[in-house]
């Protein structure tokens, strides 16, 4: 027995020498979540993003404008002036209206690194995944300022939290190229 306690103060001296040696980090915790908050940490970004909006505009304008000018014919001595007149109309009427409707949908999962962690202890993150699929290269970027107590306990965060958010989605490739118009029909857009 006298021999299995000095093996445990033994074991113990050295763990102690060892945490010594290297000392624990001071955010250190057994029960904690080990969430990212120094630079070169990653987060999971839950890109979720469904954007609609809509514009209507009517005009409508009407004027209506008469106008009578008139002069007698001259009498007695004045009778060398001829009669006149003279008489105006005019009607004005518009008609405007436009209608704008555009709505967006992205769903993605995308890792981003800590650049930077301001003073005030909030985050700036910057994350890019790209995935090549038969020739066609996708890329998803994503970037923004991010709240540390934001962060869930499996290390990930919504788009939607993010503030100056940047996200983009871009493609390049075959079927890209064969959207775009060509340079002739680009001119004559420029043209007219």
């Amino acid at each position: 027995m006298t021999h299995t306690i000095g093996m445990l103060r033994a074991t113990l001296a050295l763990a102690v020498s060892v945490m010594a040696a290297n000392p624990l980090p001071r955010d250190f915790s057994l029960t904690g979540d080990r969430k990212s908050h120094r630079v070169d940490d990653v987060i999971t970004v839950k890109v979720g993003e469904d954007n609609t909006a809509k514009n209507t505009a009517g005009t409508r304008t009407q004027s209506k404008s008469d106008a009578k000018l008139g002069l007698a014919e001259g009498t007695g001595i004045l009778g060398f002036i001829p009669g006149a007149g003279f008489k105006s109309a005019q009607d004005a009427d518009f008609t405007g209206q436009g209608n704008t409707s555009r709505q967006g949908s992205m769903q993605a999962v995308v890792s981003a690194r800590v650049v930077e962690v301001l003073p005030n202890g909030t985050l700036r993150i910057e994350g890019l995944k790209q995935v090549v699929i038969n020739d066609e290269t996708e890329v998803l970027s994503v970037a923004g300022l991010l709240r540390p107590e934001d962060i869930s306990a499996d290390n990930s965060v919504s788009s939607g939290r993010l503030a100056d958010a940047r996200i983009s989605y871009s493609g390049r490739g075959t079927t890209a190229n064969a959207q775009q118009p060509g340079p002739v029909a680009r001119f004559f857009d420029w043209l007219f």
